[in-house]
């Protein structure tokens, strides 16, 4: 099963902050549950997150860069 919007602004937290629940679930899907993971990589980019798996993006040297 895949949850289509897999984010920490998803995600009710416990005191003990551990997942309680996970909520938003209209873009639930079945499939690949790794298509979750790729969308929270993906979220957390941009953040510039230091502990993301990808805290930064792949570039070719012919790529753009990100507007600020």
């Amino acid at each position: 099963m895949v949850h289509g919007d897999y984010r920490l602004d998803n995600a009710l937290i416990g005191q003990d902050d551990r997942i309680k629940a996970v909520l938003d679930w209209e873009m639930s899907t079945l499939g690949d549950p790794l298509t979750d993971l790729g969308l929270l990589v993906m979220y957390s980019m941009p953040l510039g997150m230091p502990d993301s798996p990808s805290p930064r993006p792949p570039r070719r040297p012919d790529t753009p860069p990100r507007p600020s």
